[in-house]
């Protein structure tokens, strides 16, 4: 659970849409597949995203308030019904898609909790010089034994000695006693321990809108939000429209010559090959270089690359898509590639590292709450006002719909030959 259904619940939609489109949006009069229309799929791929953006705000204000474990517990709970519940969906077209997006924003809202929480929990586990290992570790794999390991993890010590509610005396006290617990050694208390507690809660009691904030971390979060945003936007829309490039790739058949089950297979299959080829070595080299390159390196290699292969991916598009489809798919796979070694991974580790104890999950929560809002940029904007059809050989007649949809052959040649005859200007327009 956790992080080994956040990746997959958001992106398989992408798959999803096709099967909807196909099952309950099939006009016999068009001798075609049928298709989502453009304001529903988009919709469907990005109620999600709505929910998780809600998700990272409230659950992250939610775990710097009762605890980073009480907080986790509730989002892997909730993505379980609502995850289950997601695939019921039955009647009318209409209500068919309503009832899946009403339950995808709640998963939403769930999965966006997994993201400061599982990112807070971790950081206030490890140690300094491995840190960027453990963190980026849980990004990449994902397991899905969480639930199990959270039933035997207590609250983080940092938590309970600074933050968790209870007497002064006993703070110090009990996170050792958690510590020994969880790493069966022994840990000795120290008796200055609590005036060393009492003095740094002194230091840093300043709320989160306050000057001291702003003037030691203000920085930070408006870095860590606007790193996060710029990425989401490409990168989701990137995952988002996969079905749509995974045809040039030759990689999937056209929907005419599939049946929906076996459109629904090759979409899985190509999506397979593009995480495996790219995003999954990309998170490996994280996990093993983070630590000796460091966050800013890989962070600044990774936007800088990701947007070379994009420039040249699309200055070339329809030259390398119909002619060296092969190198299309290099390229596409690299893109993910230095999105995973790169800001994919460290936008979520540094928002876990920079900010203080008392609203490191919140902060974490509203950096990755930008990125969402880039997400769903990526989503609703992108996907709807890109240019989408070629000009290239078309009359302005037909591109502008000038023509009444009519047969080129019928209106628009003979009108063309009219203009013709009056010089050659005419046939240039």
């Amino acid at each position: 659970m956790g992080f080994f259904t956040t990746t997959y619940n958001i992106f398989c939609i992408s798959a999803i849409t096709k099967l909807l489109g196909r099952i309950y949006f099939y006009d016999p009069l068009l001798k075609e597949p049928g298709r989502l229309p453009q304001y529903v799929n988009n919709i469907v791929s990005g109620v999600a995203l709505t929910g998780t953006f809600c998700g990272q705000l409230y659950f992250g204000w939610l775990g710097d308030r009762i605890g980073r474990k009480k907080a986790y517990k509730m989002t892997l709970i909730i993505i379980f019904f609502c995850a289950l519940f997601s695939g019921l969906p039955f009647g009318s077209p209409g209500s068919v898609i309503a009832i899946l997006c009403f339950f995808r924003f709640w998963l939403g809202v769930a999965l966006g909790g997994t993201y400061p929480l599982c990112a807070t929990i971790m950081s206030e586990y490890a140690n300094r010089k491995t840190r960027g290992a453990f963190l980026s570790g849980l990004f990449t794999m994902q397991a899905a034994i969480t639930y199990f390991w959270l039933r035997n993890m207590p609250e983080t010590p940092r938590y309970t000695a600074v933050i968790k509610p209870g007497p002064r005396n006993d703070a110090a006290r009990n996170a050792v006693s958690d510590m020994r617990r969880v790493l069966k050694i022994r840990v000795h208390e120290d008796p200055d321990e609590e005036h060393k507690i009492s003095k740094f809660k002194a230091v840093n009691s300043y709320p989160l809108l306050s000057n001291p904030f702003f003037e030691r971390h203000g920085i930070h979060l408006i870095g860590a939000m606007c790193s996060w945003s710029l990425l989401d936007i490409a990168f989701y829309s990137q995952n988002l429209t996969q079905k749509d490039l995974f045809p040039g790739m030759g990689l999937t058949k056209s929907p005419t010559k599939v049946n929906a089950i076996q459109e629904a297979y090759q979409q899985s299959r190509a999506m397979f090959i593009a995480a495996f080829l790219g995003t999954f070595p990309g998170y490996l080299c994280t996990v093993f270089l983070i630590d000796k390159l460091g966050r800013l390196a890989i962070q600044l290699m990774g936007f800088l690359m990701m947007s070379a292969f994009m420039l040249l991916m699309g200055v070339k598009y329809d030259y390398i898509r119909d002619q060296n489809p092969a190198l299309f798919a290099v390229l596409y796979s690299l893109t993910f590639f230095f999105a995973n070694f790169g800001p994919n991974s460290t936008t979520f580790i540094v928002s876990a590292e920079l900010f203080p104890m008392r609203m490191r999950c919140l902060c974490h929560g509203l950096s990755a709450a930008a990125g969402k809002l880039g997400a769903m940029v990526g989503t609703f904007v992108v996907q709807t006002y890109t240019l989408k059809q070629e000009t290239k050989g078309l009359s302005l007649e037909e591109l502008s719909g000038e023509d009444g949809g009519e047969n080129e052959i019928e209106v628009n040649v003979p009108l063309m030959t009219n203009m013709g005859t009056h010089g050659s200007e005419s046939e240039d327009s």
